[in-house]
């Protein structure tokens, strides 16, 4: 595997098989990404529209209750 790697211009780092026999490679990304994706298909409407990601919406409704309950 380490010969395998050796073109691969991004830093990496490869562990000895762990006691479950899984080999791990750890590997630095290339380039930032560009576009995040924050919306999800619409549930209520099968997909036609978009809704703010669920995650998004829990952290603002946290925040939100946090605020008022101080």
């Amino acid at each position: 595997m380490r010969k395998n790697m050796l073109a691969d211009t991004v830093k990496h780092e490869i562990l000895p098989l762990n006691s479950f026999g899984v080999m791990q490679i750890n590997r630095s990304r290339s380039r930032q990404e560009i576009r995040i994706k924050t919306t999800e298909k619409c549930p209520t409407c099968y997909g036609t529209g978009i809704v703010q990601s669920s995650i998004l919406f829990i952290d603002l409704l946290e925040t939100w209750i946090t605020k008022e309950t101080k």
